[in-house]
């Protein structure tokens, strides 16, 4: 069972999860299965980690505040310049100049890609670059 599943399963009981590290927080406790609570104890760093996420990006979204990022191609290889980026129009700015800009839904996303489908999304912010992304739950 995965994170989101647990969740999902906290939800569909009418409970809701806060972190509150190093506690997480059932509101209300009461009305989850011993089994449940057995299954969110196991599961508890990787649930305080996924809330903690959720969290930051809801943050970074209020605030709107983006990441840049240049990479560039050395004898080495590769170089990774990164610049925090507040506002659309510095975000325009930033991909006028050759930056690959994530939102925070696309940080959090990138993050939970495998390494190949991570290379497909920066090759594709490279082809398309300033394009919109919608992600959703795979609930």
């Amino acid at each position: 069972m995965t994170v989101e599943e647990l969740i999902h399963e906290v939800e569909k009981a009418g409970a809701t999860l806060h972190p509150e590290p190093p506690d997480l927080v059932v509101r209300p406790a009461g009305v989850l299965t011993a089994d449940l609570k057995d299954r969110l104890r196991e599961h508890k760093p990787d649930i305080l980690r996924r809330l903690e996420m959720e969290q930051s990006r809801r943050i970074l979204e209020a605030e709107d505040i983006r990441i840049a990022l240049w990479i560039t191609e050395t004898d080495a290889g590769a170089k990774v310049t990164d610049r925090l980026i507040l506002g659309a129009d510095e975000a325009r700015l930033a991909g006028a100049e050759g930056a690959l800009v994530f939102t925070p839904a696309d940080m959090f996303a990138y993050i939970e890609l495998d390494p190949h489908s991570r290379e497909l999304m920066r090759n594709f912010m490279n082809q398309f670059p300033g394009a919109q992304w919608k992600w959703t739950d795979r609930k």
